[in-house]
């Protein structure tokens, strides 16, 4: 399992290209925010840059995503990676991304 806390608008490396198998159960993303919402978009990408989403979402505040349908894929092609944009993030209520 791993566990990533998101505190910024940012992009994310999951899984990387070549460095971690690419066994993925499910992604669980909750946002912990009493306000705000976030949008997430989550990607496979290639070594030339391509990417093909997986989901991409606005997830609202207090709420969770739970994607746990097959999500494996080859790290020898490609990697996993999550963009959020448009949080409101503060201590202890950012996005909260488990990966089992």
């Amino acid at each position: 399992m791993q566990v990533l806390e998101i505190t910024s608008d940012s992009t994310t490396v999951i899984r990387n290209q070549f460095a971690q198998s690419g066994v993925v159960k499910s992604v669980r993303m909750t946002n912990a925010h009493s306000t705000g919402s976030v949008t997430v978009d989550l990607f496979l990408e290639d070594a030339s840059g391509n990417t093909y989403v997986v989901a991409k979402t606005k997830i609202p505040f207090n709420a969770t995503l739970l994607l746990d349908e097959n999500l494996s894929f080859s790290t020898g092609e490609f990697s996993l990676k999550l963009t959020t944009t448009s949080g409101t993030y503060g201590t202890n209520n950012g996005l909260t991304v488990i990966v089992g």
